[in-house]
């Protein structure tokens, strides 16, 4: 995995704490002047609002390690269950994000090894990417379709990604695939 943000942590992302360190009745609880009280219950009510709206935004890291992204999909668990509200944010299930790089995309069955374990509780809701040839002046988009009649194709499966090009193009440059997927 490649090391572009040497800090970054596997499965994290830019998120600010929703939970903050001290509560309202802690505020009351200190018998402050009124004024005082009425600044810190606006503090913290700002910095909840804060946390929501930065953690609510798509993170545009696309690396080779897998990244929270900011995307956030209701829990289909929960939806059967009668109770389901899809305002409800603790229903809501976040979607990683990590781009595999295949070198060149050549004629015929190009495979390139994920290196991720799923589980019977994952969700794919993107897969994408472009094959890219300068010398042919050529850029594919991946597509899902039959093979053996389509252009260029790309599939996962559970330990590889898999792009078929059946087009006459060597894509020599390299070709990032970017997957997405929520954990349930």
């Amino acid at each position: 995995m490649a090391g572009y943000i040497p800090d970054q942590q596997p499965n994290t992302g830019s998120n600010l704490p929703t939970t903050q360190v001290w509560s309202v009745g802690e505020i009351y609880a200190a018998q402050l002047e009124p004024k005082l009280e009425e600044l810190f219950l606006r503090l913290y009510q700002n910095l909840g609002l804060m946390s929501d709206s930065v953690n609510k935004k798509e993170f545009g890291f696309y690396l080779e390690e897998v990244l929270v992204n900011g995307k956030v999909y209701y829990n289909p668990t929960t939806s059967n269950a009668g109770f389901y509200n899809p305002n409800d944010e603790m229903n809501l299930r976040p979607n990683f994000r990590t781009v595999v790089r295949f070198p060149s995309v050549q004629v015929g069955a190009n495979t390139q090894a994920h290196g991720l374990t799923i589980g019977a509780t994952w969700q794919f809701t993107e897969i994408h990417g472009v094959a890219n040839s300068f010398t042919n002046n050529a850029y594919y988009p991946l597509l899902y379709g039959d093979s053996a009649t389509a252009g260029i194709t790309i599939l996962v499966n559970a330990t590889n990604v898999v792009i078929t090009n059946n087009t006459a193009i060597t894509f020599e440059l390299p070709t990032d695939v970017t997957l997405e997927w929520c954990q349930y």
